[in-house]
């Protein structure tokens, strides 16, 4: 007597065997009292009374079946009328079930037997009522004993196949029953699938009932949230077995209605992993298979399709974990056998349970749990987990196979399916193909660009912002993806439609932001000029964005737009008038950003092709931001300093623009202004002397050596604002000037002509000296006395009389010379000179220098006044000097990892192998420098660590770059040491073994980025460099995280990077403070001390020991 077998017509014609067994002797009320109400009237009576009595009164099994069957057919009255009597029966079977000792003898004697019978009448509680609020009651206490009943027994397996059975038909019973499905279906559904886990049946029909039944009323809300929960809760235990902890218990979480914030049950049975991975199978393929959904309502397809992409989520985690690099912990089950035969793909196992389920549907199975369980030994599940090691993580073909087919039906132009389906399909697939395993199949990927493309074309809103939303990270390892998506300039077109909407949201707006790091830079490469002005136009119209940190990001994409344009001047001068006009419409209380758009237009004129802005665009912006100090910067000194600062490198990068008479004179009237320094005194005369000081200076780009001569004859200088070196030796002399702003070497030759023949023709009358007084004279000479005549001066004219009197005495001995007089000039690199000869060497120490400022009229008194030779104090000091040097300098490690997972003991030797990127990438920062010869000296600790480096000076600033690739041997250095003295690192992600994957270096375990920002660099094709940056977002630029590059620009913007996270504006200043008071000690200290005469120096002889003293 049970739902569906409970009429006499029932009874004749239903048959469940073999979950019910049929018994004939029940049902007796139905088949004796033909009345209605005399079966009422009976049953009634007869609950009452037992409820008072207890089992007591059944004396014999007779007196129980009979209790039994008045209990049973109660659960069939009107709940409404009959609800105290149907109660009891309830209260009686509850105890009887989960108590069996308070049960009467003859149940506990044949237990399984009468749990069923209980089973069967609690199922008569759902036949369809007329009162639907008490029935629920009712039917909510009986799932209420079930669950604690299935929970707290260990029931005989035909207990738990009839009670499947019967959950099953109660099931199907409140979906169709309208009244009481919203209300019942959540509790129904939810213990129909524990007991469907604890069953481990894999008995045909029942599947493919479940089966019609879930697609038939899959317009119940719960039908879609009940068999999600069962089928995540599978899945994860699936991923776990196959990729994580094989020892994590299997959980069940069951949601309440549309929340999933807190579960509001947690079922975990005992099962094995060979029933996790068959039933996952059965039951994801309830929906996965090919059906009709056409005549679902809207809300049943969009639960199905965000259900399934949370099952497709759980393998992508997975993959995120692999990408992280992050190892799970655990030891293996017993079932998990490792091996070393190769391990299977996750379609490998999904093939594998589609063969089984095939071979299931040729012979059948039998309905009992022996036979149709895949517990016997002949298991093909069993087999393979035994003999298989772990299977690679999800690929993106391998998740294709799987659900390629459901998602992109989904998406095909003529689907049934609408905008917000389609936008959950398409949104789902860029996640595969951005956090799975690469490579995506051509097919697929195609297939993705299709529909994609078709989604932009009709302007979908959803399907668009999904595809704005989940895009940024698709590209950034897979070549082929950025090849298909830019074969036509569609798609970046339509970004830029998106960005020109009105009311777009401020995050759909940063993800539009996100694509630009990708594609603007190397947009050139693959579209030419399409694009150009588009892009300038929608960059110039967003720059009045008031958002923070889309202006951030809008700031450094137009940075590194413009350094990687290389033909377009147009758009480059667009921009650049762009950001000066943005400098002076931004608020100035939106500090962060208005000073790292300074920054950003500070830095430009060093990373672009200086050739290709126009003059008078410069000039235009120039005068802008001069015009802008005066009410932006009476209250601010940091912002006049950074904007002064900003200007004089314009104007050092583009020295014409300082011949505009109004930029000249409001510039220099602008650094007569000393009131507003307190913060930075004599800020004024740091940017005078570097403006003056940078023009006509080359852009070094490595080191100048010479050769040593024995002959060499030194000597330091000081003066009030500089400090020198004369390094003279037989034929040339190299004058070494430190000043406030740098360093500066200048190369001196002597050169004679030998095609001088003609004489200058000029001749000169000797004059006979007067001995006698002559007769006209009227009045006789005053004989003058000198010393008395020139005081303090007598004393500097008895010493230029001594040297007078020598040069008069080289006159004489130079008449009888046949040499020609010599000729002083700067040696110019690559200028021609006509054949020289050699003059006669003098004794004096400083001959070639001492002619050469004789030429130049710096031999006069005063000069002479202000030159002191050195002291023991000054030597010291002129070393160190260039220790504080106004071009800042960067240094920082390059490491190369060839694979994601190399070890200390890989990446920290010297590799045989290295890629023609790296190669050329290194080959970027300079000249190699081993310790052999001159280098500078900021080098010698990068030697010390690392037996050499690279060094190159810049325009702007100095780099030294080291690697334990430049090393011939492997050297003696662990990363810990590396990151306690380097707190930027560069690290170089070959991926060698694998040129699709995301996984992320596994160095990062053993990098605290919170004190070490580190830059990753990824070769993904065609000399394009994926970029990820471990830093801060404030820090960020010109490189930004996600950002892609070309090989050819990204040393520049990367050393720039490296800038902006060791220096700041204030850098430069600073080291010309230290300058300035290093050389004003030069110049002070041992003033008093008794210091050699400067003239004889220069004139004078000087015997070895002096000349070694001087070198």
């Amino acid at each position: 007597m049970y739902l569906s077998n409970f009429t006499p017509e029932e009874f004749q014609r239903q048959s469940d065997e073999p979950y019910i067994k049929k018994r004939y002797s029940t049902n007796l009320l139905n088949d004796i009292l033909t009345e209605p109400k005399s079966r009422t009237i009976v049953v009634e009576n007869f609950v009452q009374d037992l409820s008072i009595q207890g089992f007591k009164c059944l004396k014999t099994e007779f007196h129980l079946n009979w209790a039994m069957e008045c209990l049973g057919y109660s659960f069939s009255l009107p709940p409404r009328k009959f609800f105290n009597t149907i109660m009891n029966s309830i209260e009686i079977y509850k105890e009887w079930l989960l108590n069996p000792i308070l049960a009467p003898p003859f149940l506990q004697n044949n237990l399984g037997y009468y749990q069923r019978e209980i089973l069967c009448h609690f199922s008569l509680a759902f036949l369809q009522q007329n009162e639907s609020l008490k029935q629920v009651d009712v039917c909510l206490e009986i799932l209420k004993i079930i669950c604690e009943f299935i929970n707290s027994k260990n029931l005989e397996q035909e207990t738990l196949l009839c009670l499947l059975k019967l959950l099953f038909k109660m099931t199907e019973e409140v979906l169709k029953n309208i009244r009481i499905a919203e209300l019942l279906s959540q509790q129904t559904l939810k213990i129909l699938f524990q007991v469907w886990l604890l069953s481990n049946t894999r008995d045909k029909q029942l599947w493919e009932d479940l089966d019609k039944m879930m697609y038939n009323y899959i317009d119940n809300p719960w039908v879609i949230i009940s068999w999600n929960n069962v089928v995540l809760g599978l899945t994860k235990r699936v991923v776990n077995v196959l990729y994580g902890k094989f020892d994590k218990q299997f959980i069940v979480k069951f949601y309440e209605h549309e929340s999933l914030n807190e579960a509001q049950m947690i079922f975990a049975p005992k099962v094995d992993n060979e029933q996790v991975l068959y039933f996952w199978y059965r039951l994801l393929r309830i929906f996965l298979s090919n059906k009709n959904y056409q005549d679902k309502s809207l809300d049943s397809r969009v639960a199905l399709i965000i259900g399934i992409n949370k099952v497709i989520n759980q393998f992508l985690k997975a993959c995120d974990l692999y990408n992280k690099n992050i190892k799970p912990k655990g030891t293996a089950n017993k079932e998990m056998i490792l091996c070393n035969q190769t391990p299977l793909s996750l379609q490998d196992y999904y093939k594998l349970l589609s063969s089984i389920f095939i071979h299931e549907s040729k012979v059948g199975f039998s309905s009992s749990l022996q036979d149709s369980s895949l517990a016997s030994k002949n298991n093909p599940i069993k087999d393979y987990l035994a003999i298989r090691d772990r299977i690679p993580i999800p690929s993106i073909s391998g998740i294709f196979e799987l659900f390629g087919s459901w998602l992109f039906g989904i998406t095909k132009h003529n689907s049934i399916y609408t905008e917000l389906e389609r936008a959950e399909a398409i949104g789902m697939i860029c996640k595969i193909l951005a956090r799975a395993k690469g490579p995506a199949s051509q097919f697929d990927l195609e297939k993705f660009s299709i529909r994609m493309f078709y989604e932009i074309l009709k302007k979908n809103l959803k399907t668009c912002n999904e595809i704005i939303i989940n895009f940024s990270g698709l590209p950034k390892t897979n070549i082929k993806i950025i090849e298909l998506i830019l074969e036509n300039f569609s798609f970046l077109q339509f970004i830029i439609d998106t960005l020109n909407e009105n009311h777009l949201e401020i995050e759909t707006k940063r993800h539009c932001f996100e694509i630009f790091l990708i594609f603007s830079n190397i947009s050139e490469i693959y579209l030419g000029h399409k694009l150009a002005n588009n892009l300038a136009s929608i960059f110039l119209i967003h720059l009045a964005d008031r958002d923070e940190n889309s202006l951030l990001l809008l700031t450094w994409i137009i940075c590194s737009y413009v350094t990687c344009l290389d033909n377009d001047s147009g758009t480059i001068n667009s921009l650049l008038r762009g950001l000066v006009n943005r400098l002076g419409s931004l608020e100035e209380n939106s500090r962060i950003n208005y000073f790292a758009l300074l920054n950003c237009i500070g830095m430009i004129p060093y990373l672009i092709d200086r050739s290709k802005p126009s003059i008078d665009v410069i000039k235009t912006n120039v005068k802008i931001m001069l015009s802008l100090i005066p009410h932006k910067g009476k209250s601010n000194e940091e912002t006049v300093c950074r904007l002064l600062l900003c200007i004089t490198d314009w104007i050092i990068a583009f020295p014409p623009v300082f011949f505009d008479q109004e930029i000249k004179s409001q510039m220099l009237k602008k650094l007569d202004y000393t009131k507003i320094y307190d913060k930075y005194p004599n800020f004024n005369d740091f940017l005078k002397e570097l403006l003056l000081n940078a023009f006509n200076q080359p852009e070094s780009i490595g080191l100048w050596s010479r050769k040593q001569d024995l002959n060499m004859r030194k000597d330091l200088f000081n003066t009030e604002h500089a400090v020198f070196t004369a390094e003279e030796m037989d034929n040339y002399v190299i004058l070494h000037i430190k000043n406030h702003i740098g360093s500066y070497i200048w190369k001196i030759t002597e050169v004679r002509d030998r095609m001088q023949k003609k004489s200058l023709n000029l001749q000169m009358t000797n004059l006979n000296i007067i001995t006698q007084e002559i007769q006209y004279q009227k009045h006789p000479n005053t004989q003058v006395n000198t010393e008395e005549y020139l005081g303090n001066d007598f004393s500097s004219f008895q010493t230029i009389k001594k040297y007078f009197d020598k040069q008069k005495q080289i006159q004489t001995d130079f008449k009888n010379n046949s040499k020609t007089k010599p000729i002083f000039y700067k040696d110019i690199k690559n200028r021609k000179t006509t054949e020289t000869e050699e003059s006669n060497i003098d004794s004096a120490k400083f001959k070639i220098f001492r002619r050469f400022v004789s030429e130049l009229g710096y031999l006069d008194i005063n000069t002479l006044n202000m030159i002191h030779p050195q002291n023991k104090a000054s030597k010291s000091l002129f070393q160190k000097i260039d220790m504080q040097s106004i071009k800042p300098l960067v240094i920082f490690p390059v490491i190369y990892l060839p694979t994601p997972d190399a070890q200390e003991n890989i990446y920290l030797s010297s590799s045989a192998y290295y890629s023609e990127e790296f190669q050329e990438f290194l080959k970027s920062f300079g000249t190699l420098i081993t310790g052999q010869g001159e280098y500078p000296y900021y080098c010698n600790p990068q030697l010390m660590r690392f037996r050499s480096c690279l060094f190159k000076s810049h325009a702007f600033l100095r780099s030294v770059v080291v690697s334990p690739a430049l090393c011939q041997y492997d050297i003696k250095i662990t990363l810990n040491e590396i990151l306690d003295k380097y707190k930027n690192i560069v690290i170089w992600n070959e991926r060698h073994n694998d040129r699709y994957s995301n996984k992320t270096p596994s160095i990062f375990n053993n990098i605290e980025l919170n004190k070490t920002y580190c830059v990753v660099l990824t070769p993904i094709g065609n000399g394009l460099i994926n970029v990820n940056l471990k830093v801060p977002l404030e820090k960020q630029g010109p490189l930004m995280d996600k950002m892609i590059v070309t090989l050819k620009h990204l040393p520049k913007l990367l050393l720039f990077t490296i800038y902006n996270l060791q220096h700041d504006f204030i850098t430069r200043y600073t080291a010309w403070r230290r300058r300035v008071n290093m050389i004003e000690e030069c110049f002070t200290n041992g003033f008093n001390e008794k210091q050699s005469n400067i003239t004889d120096i220069l004139f004078m002889n000087i015997n070895d020991k002096d000349m070694k003293l001087g070198a």
